[in-house]
């Protein structure tokens, strides 16, 4: 019979053989049928690649949303496994499918935000969750330097007064 990583790859390449010729339905099943196989296995670049054609045909159906969520995953497969070329092929199917590309990772330490990754850093040095909600003190400016706002009055009593106030 074959393992689910070959019969995954068989089913890929059957469908990039008929892109659509025995109709679109039957090509969709195969990728479809290729990426539920792939996902039980450890062929992440194959993966990626039914990934990517699956999203490829959903665009070409008319279904450009529906092809965001694979292309998303083929992208992150691609780099995570190294390969460039379809990396940027994912990349640019993700722009023409309409996505706004922020970030490409979906995991790992590449996936998060800057506040996500500060907060991951404090966490690791051994602060608890009430030491990192802690909000940071004001910095000397706030209390050093006349203010350049209008809305407060000028001198550090009033400043400090101001900030109380504002903060309350």
């Amino acid at each position: 019979m074959g393992t689910p990583a070959t019969l995954g790859a068989a089913l890929r390449y059957a469908a990039a053989a008929d892109p659509g010729h025995s109709g679109p339905s039957l090509t969709g099943e195969s990728l479809t049928g290729a990426v539920g196989l792939l996902e039980t296995t450890s062929a992440r670049y194959e993966l990626a690649l039914a990934l990517t054609d699956l999203a490829a045909l959903l665009c070409r159906s008319g279904r450009r949303a529906d092809a965001r969520v694979p292309l998303r995953r083929a992208l992150d497969l691609a780099q995570r496994t190294g390969a460039a070329p379809l990396a940027d092929r994912a990349r640019r199917e993700l722009l023409a499918a309409g996505a706004r590309l922020r970030r490409t990772a979906l995991t790992g330490p590449d996936a998060l935000t800057s506040a996500e990754r500060r907060v991951a850093g404090l966490a690791a040095d051994g602060l608890s969750n009430r030491q990192i909600a802690q909000p940071s003190p004001p910095s000397k400016r706030i209390f050093g330097t006349p203010s350049t706002s209008s809305a407060s009055p000028p001198g550090p009593t009033c400043q400090l007064n101001w900030i109380v106030n504002f903060l309350q």
